[in-house]
């Protein structure tokens, strides 16, 4: 989601959404067009391109990676992109396809809506005050990492060059996530939960303390 004013009296905000578990294959037929239609987002395929070989130096220096079959995925989705025929069943994708995908649609939807917003904004012209200050960028879960670049970008330049980063490191988590999954034995997907309150926090502790399998942040 992108909230954008241009009266710098009203507060901004860029909010960058969790794992989109409900991504299909209407919304990959949909990106895919948009990345082989715009130039601009040749980034996107040159990243999933090289994202195989990345797995495997990667894996090489992780012990629960070096079993999982990493590789032949990331190269399925490499030839998708490129137009390939998506078989039945490919979706609900694994994570490891699905977390960059999401990160690769947030990145593109805010370079989309600065090419809207500011027509004449080439790739190396800094973005505007307006942009930059009184606005606040957030994440959530798998959006983290698209808001961390969309914070740290000066230019659309950089938002190509540091989202590479980013979706390599959202397939790297969401192998991650896989293979966890694996050497537990178990079909169970990994799911996760946030919650706030006005409360003392001891009280949630204490409430969280009777499930030790659970993984928190507090």
């Amino acid at each position: 989601m992108l909230s954008f004013s241009d009266d710098e009296s009203n507060p901004k905000a860029f909010v960058f959404g969790p794992q989109a578990t409900s991504f299909d294959l209407a919304a990959f037929c949909k990106l895919r067009t948009q990345l082989q239609e715009t130039p601009r987002f040749q980034w996107v395929l040159n990243t999933v391109a090289e994202l195989s070989s990345d797995w495997n130096n990667i894996s090489k220096s992780i012990a629960k990676l070096q079993d999982f079959s990493g590789e032949k995925l990331l190269e399925k989705l490499r030839e998708w992109l490129r137009g390939a025929p998506i078989p039945e069943g490919s979706f609900p994708l694994p994570n490891i396809l699905l977390s960059p995908l999401v990160v690769i649609a947030q990145l593109t939807k805010y370079s989309a809506f600065l090419a809207s917003a500011i027509p004449d904004l080439n790739e190396t012209h800094e973005l505007p005050a307006i942009i930059k200050t009184s606005t606040e960028t957030l994440g959530m879960c798998t959006g983290t990492l698209s808001a961390l670049i969309v914070a740290c970008s000066s230019n659309i330049a950089d938002v190509a060059q540091y989202g590479g980063v980013a979706v390599r490191l959202a397939m790297l988590t969401g192998a991650l996530v896989e293979a966890e999954e694996i050497a537990r034995g178990t079909e169970d997907k990994s799911m996760s939960f946030s919650a706030s309150w006005n409360a003392d926090d001891s009280i949630m502790k204490n409430i969280l303390k009777r499930f030790s399998e659970v993984n928190t942040i507090l």
